[in-house]
Parts: structure tokens; C-alpha cells; sequence
């Protein structure tokens, strides 16, 4: 099976995973959080169509957005360093400061930087 395979139905179109998987997916999709993405990761998957499953869409970069983004109200390109995006992700993704329940996801390598 490869990596992503348990995601995919009898027809290989997206599904929701049956047994403890599924609950870890609807625990995952359920909690609050905030995404934090390289900016080629999100140009490439045109910002998720400016929603990542309702969860604010962070972007450090050193050059301002295209045009197109100003469609996506909940995605933000911050300009001022990964700090920043990684202190305005945490905040929006609000919930209370306990292990699991405030989460920022993506951008592995600013995990280091206090990603939650």
C-alpha cells in the first residue's frame, strides 16, 4: 500500500477511513488549527482555493502576493519573517494551549521555531 492509498475508496476517489483512522481524521478535522505553507506550496495548489478545510492559510514570503489572492479572504502572506507567520498562525488558530488542541499544520521545517 503506498503512502496515502487508506485515504482512497474502491473507486481511488477521496474517502473518509473507516475504523481508528477515521476517528483520527475526524479528530484532526475537527480541532481548531491554522495552516502555515511555503509560498511555492501554495502557488502550486493555487492556495487550496483559498480554503484548507476552513482553517486560515498563513504564507511567510519576501515578495507580496499575486493579484488572484486578494479572492482568498483566509489566506494571509506575511512579510515580516517566519516568526511572524508562525506567531499570527498559533494565534488564529485559537483553542485552548494544551497538547493537540491548538495546532498549526505544515510547513516542517519552522516545527522547530514552536509549531504546536
Amino acid at each position: 500500500m503506498r503512502l496515502h492509498e487508506w485515504f482512497l475508496g474502491p473507486d481511488g476517489e477521496f474517502a473518509r477511513p473507516a475504523g481508528p483512522a477515521g476517528e483520527l481524521y475526524d479528530e484532526v478535522m475537527d480541532a481548531p488549527g491554522a495552516v502555515l505553507a511555503g509560498r511555492r506550496t501554495v502557488e502550486q495548489v493555487d492556495h487550496w482555493g483559498g480554503d484548507h478545510h476552513g482553517r486560515p492559510i498563513f504564507v511567510p514570503s519576501h515578495r507580496p502576493p499575486g493579484p488572484s489572492v486578494a479572492n482568498y479572504p483566509l489566506v494571509t502572506y506575511v512579510l515580516d519573517g517566519i516568526e511572524s507567520a508562525m506567531a499570527q498562525a498559533k494565534a488564529a488558530a485559537g483553542g485552548p494551549e494544551r497538547a493537540g488542541a491548538r495546532r498549526v499544520h505544515g510547513a516542517t521545517g519552522a516545527r522547530g521555531r514552536g509549531a504546536g
